[in-house]
């Protein structure tokens, strides 16, 4: 005897037990069914019914979940029955999302064998009419119920519901349209392709619902907010700007989620690379001869407001989270453990009152990226000058690890990696790491011992030769050398002077010798509207004034292309200052008196340095070449950085009271960077195919011309 038991109370609870229990009352068999669509008889012509001698009526549009096993023998199934041609076609979907299905026309328990020969291991089968779930007694009665008493729904308007109940309305609709998906899916996709509704948009009355199907992927989600930080950072999107971002398109992830991203990157970085602030001593002077990059008055004021204060991050540990990457995308060789790494400064004139200094270091064997500001990895930060003593206590941490790298290496994993070290930077700077003299002063070169009154020896041979070992033992070895070289562990021949600010300097002097010598002449005023008229040729801004209460002439200053605009730089550096110092010939009071060019006097230290050194550079570190130790990315990430941080619009409406100092947003932002660079994020997601389908039965109205 065989106890049948139905626990529920549909429609109310959409959940449904059956239990079979023996005489004894113990359970034999238990199924639980969630009811999704309860379906109706077809009409009586067409209803289909069971086998003898149970002759269960079969619904149409009918849709089932049924569970039943116990732990590991648990199963989930889904099954829909609907008619298709006057009879019905059963259908069971199995696996994850429901994705894999078998189909029957046969019967319920036909399509019970097909799914077991897939689903299951055992050779044990179900009923299909109880995993249909064909003979719930609850289910039948309804049917009957609702074809005897058949009501209207009387829908209210949508301006008359609450949200709640809008809610519900649109969450039911979307769950119609994603059973219909999967049955029209069957007729254009095959069961492997797996097509998956993930989501639907549609309007009533301009309110709008964005649905989305199953769970949310936490994978991609991290990965696309990490993506939006890296570009709100990389395109310098504030957190204002994003808000209005968001305003506009409303799928994209909101500000306070992505702010909480930012946060938890900062957080985890924090624990890798930190971040320390040190107090400093350090003055707002520039040098008045010097031309400001920055004027802009929030920013100056804000940049003299943050004297005193320094941010300071690790080598090791920056290449300790670093390296791992790089020789994952194979920029670094782990069979030949060799790093290069190349040291630089910047000093960033902010106003005429203060300087922003920053000092990086970049991975010469990353060569294809030096010309990006983003792979020059700051170290160090504070507003003030480039002033030795400063420079010495902010670069402690630096050259103790330095120190390190060079004597001892660096083990990551089972590598061991040694390093190469190099410096590079305008002259300034360099000189004052090097704590040596000015470029005006009688030793003037850091690399050799000529002195000014040597310039016009042309027979010479002007080559390397001062060693780092003796300015370690004896910083006053070498004459002009008066301070102790802040980083005595890199060799003098590493040291190297940016190609472009030779350039320029030389442009420079060349050019204030050209003007002097037209005024001189006497013909100014008319050399002076040619000059005006051929910059305006070649578009460069330019013009003469004459100072007031005074007969001296001043000229616009040419910046960046600009002089190279003005001067092609063609020949040989030997040969063209032999032809730049070529002597007068006779007397002066002759007619046959030929003029010279220029004195021995006129020759700065950046000529001695192209005519002298630049060949030795290129001959010496020809592995990476000049130009890879151009500091134009150093000098575009610290004006960059500046302009941005410092900006008082950009911190958080404009309030600076207990905003976060700027040094150390600064320096989150880099470690942000780092944290992306390393984990490969993409900008790039993969965009669907947009499909506009426009209802052909309206026809737009047109206006006979």
């Amino acid at each position: 005897m065989v106890i049948i038991e139905e626990i529920g109370n549909y429609p109310e609870d959409d959940t449904i037990i059956y239990k079979q229990r023996n005489e004894k009352g113990i359970v034999n068999r238990s199924f639980t069914y969630k009811i999704i669509t309860v379906g109706k008889y077809p009409d009586k012509k067409i209803l289909q019914v069971t086998r003898a001698p149970n002759c269960y009526p079969i619904p149409d549009d009918y849709k089932i979940q049924t569970k039943w096993g116990r732990g590991n023998e648990n199963k989930v199934i889904q099954c829909i029955i609907t008619y298709q041609d006057n009879k019905p076609l059963y259908c069971i979907q199995y696996g994850e999302n429901f994705s894999e299905q078998v189909f029957s026309k046969s019967s319920a328990t036909n399509a019970a064998d097909l799914l077991h020969k897939k689903f299951t291991e055992s050779n044990a089968k179900t009923s299909g009419i109880l995993l249909f779930g064909l003979q719930l007694n609850k289910l039948k009665e309804y049917r009957e119920t609702k074809s005897v008493k058949p009501h209207t729904k009387i829908l209210k308007p949508v301006n008359e519901m609450t949200t709640s109940g809008l809610t519900k309305r649109a969450t039911k609709i979307s769950s119609k349209v994603s059973e219909q998906f999967s049955e029209i899916a069957n007729n254009y996709y095959l069961s492997e392709d797996v097509p998956l509704l993930k989501s639907i948009e549609f309007s009533v009355k301009d309110k709008r619902y964005d649905i989305y199907y199953g769970k949310e992927n936490q994978v991609l989600k991290h990965k696309k907010e990490v993506a939006i930080v890296r570009a709100m950072d990389k395109s310098r999107i504030s957190r204002d700007g994003y808000r209005y971002l968001t305003a506009i398109e409303p799928n994209l992830p909101k500000e306070n989620a992505i702010s909480e991203q930012k946060v938890f990157i900062n957080n985890l970085m924090e624990q890798n690379v930190k971040i320390k602030i040190i107090n400093i001593e350090a003055t707002a002077a520039v040098d008045p001869d010097e031309v400001p990059h920055i004027m802009d008055e929030n920013i100056v004021e804000t940049v003299i407001n943050s004297v005193g204060k320094a941010g300071v991050r690790s080598i090791k540990e920056i290449l300790i989270f670093l390296i791992p990457s790089l020789v994952r995308k194979n920029i670094l060789n782990s069979s030949q453990p060799i790093i290069s790494i190349r040291i630089s400064g910047d000093g960033r004139n902010v106003g005429r009152k203060v300087k922003h200094v920053m000092i990086t270091f970049a991975i010469l064997n990353h060569k294809k990226v030096l010309f990006s500001p983003e792979y020059h990895y700051t170290l160090i930060l504070y507003p003030g000058s480039e002033e030795y003593n400063t420079l010495d206590i902010t670069t402690r941490l630096l050259r103790e690890e330095l120190w390190q790298l060079k004597n001892q290496g660096l083990t990551i994993g089972n590598v061991h990696w040694k390093f190469e070290l190099y410096f590079s930077s305008d002259w300034k700077f360099l000189i004052t790491c090097l704590g040596f003299n000015s470029p005006t002063s009688n030793y003037f070169c850091p690399w050799c011992l000529i002195k000014k009154n040597q310039h016009s020896d042309l027979d010479a041979n002007w080559t390397i030769s001062k060693n780092m070992n003796n300015l370690r033992n004896n910083y006053t070895f070498y004459s002009g050398h008066h301070k102790k070289p802040l980083f005595d562990m890199i060799e003098i021949e590493n040291y190297l002077v940016d190609e472009l600010h030779v350039m320029l300097r030389i442009t420079d002097r060349l050019w204030s010798l050209v003007i002097h010598e037209v005024i001189e002449s006497g013909f100014f005023d008319i050399a002076r509207e040619v000059i005006i008229k051929e910059m305006q040729r070649i578009g460069v801004r330019f013009q003469f004034w004459q100072e007031r209460d005074s007969n001296k002439w001043s000229y616009t200053s040419l910046m960046g292309q600009e002089k190279l605009k003005v001067l092609q730089f063609q020949s040989a550096a030997k040969a063209w200052l032999n032809y730049f110092l070529t002597p007068s010939i006779g007397n002066p009071e002759d007619s046959d008196f030929i003029k010279g060019l220029y004195r021995p006097v006129d020759i700065t230290p950046y000529m001695h340095v192209l005519v002298w050194h630049i060949w030795e550079f290129m001959e010496k570190h020809n592995k990476w070449g000049i130009k890879s130790f151009s500091c134009s990315p150093v000098e575009k990430k610290n004006h960059m950085q500046v302009s941005f941080f410092f900006r008082k619009t950009m911190k958080d409406g404009g309030k600076l009271v207990n905003s976060k100092a700027a040094i150390v947003e600064i320096l989150e932002e880099e470690n942000r960077s780092l944290y992306e660079l390393s984990d490969n994020i993409s900008f790039i997601c993969d965009r669907p195919q947009k499909i506009r389908i426009i209802n052909k039965k309206i026809k737009p109205n047109r206006v006979q011309i």
